[in-house]
């Protein structure tokens, strides 16, 4: 697999008509980081409606025997969001700035943004949460994602593309920060949308205790 930038000129957007995503021509730099603040700031709001009211044991249920629960899908998304924030806050700090060029995803970040929705994608055992869990999964969450949208802020008027790091989860190839950015923002839906779907089941297990 090639990991380095290519000729496509896109940026990740939703289409919020259909809950899914598609890839927009010729996109800025600007435009995207707005575009993803936006759904960053929409899924904080819809996580905090669905752990509205769990106790800690709830974070820690299951919807079914051996399927995620909200504390162990939370616990997942920061180990993946703490792996970027170090590597793409100093590429940042370093970073050129923008020619208004448009955006470039690598070859492997757009093969993976293609891909997030896909069912039954495995999970590296390093990625696997474990331990107890607790409401500090959401407040680790919710700190992340103040932190991206910082970084969000700090790289406007930054190049998204010339500026890279290194593959958090890979010793070859780099990512550049309109990858990083897009990638936790469409990791962080591919299981928001589990847990709005599992929210119900483990809210009834509760109400059955």
């Amino acid at each position: 697999m090639v990991l380095f930038s290519t000729g496509y000129s896109f940026g990740l957007v939703r289409n919020e008509g259909v809950g899914s995503t598609y890839y927009k021509m010729r996109m800025k730099g600007t435009e995207l980081l707005g575009k993803l603040e936006t759904r960053l700031k929409s899924q904080m709001e819809r996580v905090v409606a669905v752990c509205e009211g769990l106790s800690d044991d709830d974070f820690g249920a299951e919807s079914e025997p051996g399927v995620w629960g909200i504390g162990q899908i939370l616990a997942h998304l920061n180990m993946a969001t703490e792996a970027y924030l170090p590597l793409m806050g100093a590429s940042i700090s370093r970073g050129v700035d923008d020619k208004g060029d448009p955006i470039k995803h690598s070859t492997l970040a757009g093969l993976m943004l293609k891909g997030m929705h896909r069912p039954g994608i495995p999970v590296p055992g390093s990625m696997v949460p474990s331990g107890s869990r607790s409401r500090k999964d959401l407040e680790t969450w919710t700190e992340n994602s103040d932190r991206v949208l910082q970084l969000m802020d700090q790289a406007k008027g930054k190049d998204l593309v010339t500026n890279r790091f290194k593959n958090p989860f890979f010793q070859i190839g780099k990512f550049n920060l309109a990858d990083g950015f897009a990638i936790i923002v469409e990791h962080n839906e591919r299981h928001i949308r589990q847990m709005e779907e599992r929210i119900e089941k483990i809210r009834g297990l509760a109400a059955s205790v």
